[in-house]
């Protein structure tokens, strides 16, 4: 007679479980432009929102004061152009590594543009009598603001496009400079169209562009521009 054997009775813990092999992750819908398509997209895009800007500046005009607080328009002027270039270097530079800009960078300037518009919102004015941080009229305000979300809203979806799965890293910060970028070309028409002597009508007409932008670029950025 055989000797029993109990552990037999043991139920295997596996039985009935589907195993199922692990398998690579699907393949992107579209495959990632080369850089030749990355390079003419970009360009194109360069053009095209620098028309738009043009354009919408053109429709809305100069502002009336112009020639009498011509320093202080081209010093802002200044201001926003260069760090609207230094965000869109960040964003598209390739970094020593072929990787991006260090995302160390990208996160300073994402940050420090808004924070610098708003010091030279409230500080940097014609002469007036205004008080610290007025804000003025609030249908001057809207007007402003529908004019920023005008040119930033064109703007960030063509660069967006011209971007299209080409970040290997940061997408999300990387794009919120895209962003950042196209609400200080917001910024730059509306200094040269708006004569407002107010600070808070500047720091929040003409700054929440920049602010609205940056996010929209970030969150956009992780879904559009990732490689």
């Amino acid at each position: 007679m055989a000797e029993p054997k109990p552990w037999l009775d043991i139920p295997d813990p596996l039985a009935g479980a589907s195993i199922h092999a692990r398998t690579a992750p699907p393949a992107p819908a579209a495959a990632s432009p080369t850089r030749a398509e990355t390079k003419k997209r970009r360009l194109g895009a360069l053009v095209g929102s620098l028309a738009w800007i043009g354009a919408v500046l053109a429709v809305f005009g100069l502002r009336d004061e112009l020639a009498e607080n011509a320093g202080l328009v081209a010093g802002q002027a200044v201001l926003w152009l260069v760090l609207l270039v230094s965000a869109l270097v960040l964003a598209v530079g390739g970094g020593g590594r072929g990787l991006g800009s260090p995302v160390a960078r990208a996160r300073s300037l994402t940050l420090g543009a808004p924070v610098a518009f708003l010091i030279a919102a409230l500080f940097w004015l014609p002469a007036s009598a205004a008080p610290f941080a007025a804000a003025g009229e609030l249908s001057s305000m809207a007007a402003c603001f529908v004019v920023g979300v005008a040119v930033s809203v064109p703007v960030i979806a063509i660069a967006l496009w011209s971007v299209r799965r080409s970040f290997p890293s940061a997408a999300g910060w990387r794009g919120a400079l895209l962003g950042a970028a196209s609400g200080l070309g917001a910024a730059l028409v509306l200094t040269l169209h708006c004569g407002s002597p107010y600070g808070g009508h500047v720091a929040l007409a003409h700054g929440l562009p920049i602010v609205l932008s940056s996010l929209a670029g970030g969150w956009l950025g992780t879904r559009i521009a990732r490689a």
